[in-house]
């Protein structure tokens, strides 16, 4: 394969999905009513909205579509079949040709189409010579530079707007100077670290390659031998230490001679997001794959200092073993009576004197079981007369949003959305990746103002007082509900600015690279909270702004405030 080639064809791909999924259609409109006028086109017949289409020999459901003129087929095979009720038609392909038919439909609509040749996607033929790794697992300079090329074809025929934080000329620039450092024999460690910052500049946080934990992760690897946290001021506080040689709540100031904060700048371009809050929480929650993928060593050189202490101390610490550095996070879990089992996506409890619930809802899964569940929670706090409810979404990543429509309208005040608009991109190639043969390519754009009804004046609502805890983990769903509750004035917003915008990218397709089997999420939707102004981006912004692990026990002190001549509720 020339590599030069497929590079432009990678980037003529990407101009010419944008003049035909984007702004620019008149002019293939204006084209197809001129065939139509001045040529005779095949016509095929079909009693049926649904056809067979064998492309790339594969089957596929294709939808008629007279609105669409032309409706677009994008094919590598050399032949395609159009296979109706009562027609077939088969169709030639050659390279850089377009070929025109007409489908006629029971009603005698006519969908003008097109079936138009592109160059050989990655996404689906890898040639033989390249499938192979070595048995060493490395990949060769070739094979490398053909993933590359692959996962830069497939976000450009996927994601809405590539190019919207970095822009066109520097995000292809960034990746012509990757593919320039490529060398023979690479491990897939090394593959995602070079790509991963490429990808994250995208700057959208839906977006981005999964860690490779097996090929890091070994048994044999050594540990960094201390738990640690990190706040949004750029610091790292220990939270454990392998035979507690560096005391909990010490600041370290640097390791191996490497400055903190420089540290985590770093570590930053392997984290999708768009706010550096939200990256710095996602660091802290996986503080050991970040540092294992840019700093692992045998021996840590540590300069700490105490908490309240100014002068630092230097301590030289040795890595340690796997099981070592497991008996360490047991440990630190059962001393912070942290959960080691997976918890239910929601629950609640209702403290011991009754008159207060705390919701636990840590993601946005099941439909149907929200509704039961709901249900019943409400109905439990009304039949009790318990009259404060606190929803915990601080760790909560989000899931499917209809999830939050479901609790929504027990609590809302009024009828209710959470997204005003929506903006859909779909592709010949995100189609295959949907596996949604069916979905008609092209772009959409749906103003999702229609209200929700909410339980308000029936006895399903919940009149009670409303809390929500959120941080900079609340993301996706999480943060669509969470922006939600506060516009339609549910309650009481208590923490941290939430890690999830007003206006983002969304809704996600998983794409395996097709040698490495990295594997990458992509979005292919934009969305638009209601109310949300494009020209001033953020997360839900808290009524009452605390330190996340400050939230629980601000919401017990402003319940408390309301009440008069009542004992004080102790947190738990």
């Amino acid at each position: 394969m020339n590599h030069k080639y497929h590079l432009l064809t990678i980037l003529l791909a990407i101009t010419t999905s944008v003049n035909i999924y984007g702004q620019n259609t008149k002019g293939i409109r204006a084209e197809y009513s001129k065939l139509a006028k001045n040529t005779t086109l095949p016509v095929i017949h079909s009693n049926k909205d649904k056809i067979l289409v064998i492309n790339n020999n594969t089957k596929i459901t294709w939808t008629i579509t007279p609105s669409a003129r032309p409706d677009i087929l994008e094919s590598y095979s050399k032949d395609v079949y159009f296979v109706t009720d009562i027609d077939t038609l088969h169709i030639s392909v050659e390279e850089g040709g377009k070929y025109d038919f007409v489908i006629l439909n029971a009603n005698n609509d006519s969908a003008f189409t097109r079936v138009q040749w592109v160059a050989n996607n990655p996404l689906e033929n890898t040639p033989k010579e390249l499938g192979t790794l070595s048995p060493s697992g490395k990949l060769s300079r070739q094979q490398a530079l053909y993933d590359i090329d692959a996962l830069a074809y497939t976000i450009s025929e996927t994601h809405p707007d590539m190019f919207a934080v970095t822009g066109h000329e520097k995000l292809m620039q960034k990746l012509l100077d990757i593919e320039n450092q490529v060398t023979d024999s690479i491990d897939i460690a090394n593959l995602y670290k070079m790509l991963m910052p490429w990808v994250t500049s995208i700057g959208d946080a839906h977006t981005g390659l999964q860690y490779p934990v097996n090929s890091i992760f070994t048994q044999e690897l050594r540990r960094f031998p201390v738990i640690v946290k990190v706040t949004d001021d750029y610091k790292i506080i220990v939270k454990a230490c392998h035979n507690d040689l560096i005391p909990i709540d010490a600041e370290i100031t640097s390791i191996n001679g490497i400055d903190t904060k420089e540290m985590l700048t770093l570590m930053m371009q392997y984290v999708s997001g768009e706010r550096d809050f939200y990256k710095l929480n996602r660091i802290s929650d996986d503080f050991l794959a970040y540092f294992h993928l840019l700093f692992t060593n045998d021996n840590y050189e540590i300069e700490h200092k105490l908490k309240g202490e100014k002068k630092s101390k230097t301590i030289t610490v040795p890595s340690i073993s796997f099981e070592d550095s497991k008996q360490l996070r047991l440990g630190y879990n059962k001393r912070n009576a942290i959960a080691t089992s997976n918890k239910d996506n929601y629950s609640f409890q209702i403290l011991k004197d009754k008159s207060i619930a705390i919701m636990d809802f840590r993601s946005f899964w099941d439909v149907d079981r929200m509704k039961n569940f709901a249900d019943s929670m409400f109905m439990t706090l009304k039949e009790q007369g318990i009259r404060n409810l606190i929803i915990d979404i601080r760790e909560n990543g989000g899931g499917n949003s209809r999830v939050g429509d479901e609790l929504l309208r027990y609590i809302s005040p009024k009828p209710f959305c959470q997204f005003a608009k929506t903006y859909v991109r779909i592709t010949p190639t995100s189609r295959r990746m949907m596996q949604g043969n069916d979905i008609t390519p092209g772009i959409s754009f749906y103003n999702n103002n229609q209200l929700t009804e909410s339980y308000y004046g029936t006895d399903k609502y919940y009149d009670g007082n409303v809390i929500l805890l959120t941080s900079h983990h609340t993301f996706s769903s999480a943060n669509s509900f969470a922006w939600a509750f506060k516009y339609f004035g549910c309650g009481t917003v208590i923490g941290e600015e939430t890690g999830g915008m007003n206006v983002s990218f969304g809704d996600i397709l998983m794409y395996t690279l097709p040698i490495s089997n990295l594997k990458c999420s992509i979005s292919f939707k934009r969305f638009w909270l209601y109310g949300a102004d494009e020209k001033d981006i953020h997360g839900t912004l808290p009524d009452i702004s605390v330190a996340q692990e400050d939230a629980l026990d601000t919401a017990f002190k402003v319940i408390n405030k309301g009440k008069k001549n009542k004992k004080v509720i102790q947190p738990r």
